[in-house]
């Protein structure tokens, strides 16, 4: 996972570990997925006037 990350690869999320070792990660991929979601879901709201 390490290599991962330096490479950009895998995005390292904050954790709460008491050891602080990485166990949440995420992709680029992943990302743009969720903001495309939420765009959507902000547009279709604003269409039925919220």
């Amino acid at each position: 996972m390490a290599q991962l990350a330096e490479k950009g690869e895998l995005i390292p999320e904050k954790s709460e570990r008491y050891d602080g070792a990485i166990d949440l990660v995420t992709t680029r991929e992943a990302l743009r997925q969720e903001r495309w979601i939420l765009l959507a879901m902000e547009s279709a709201w604003g269409r039925r006037g919220r």
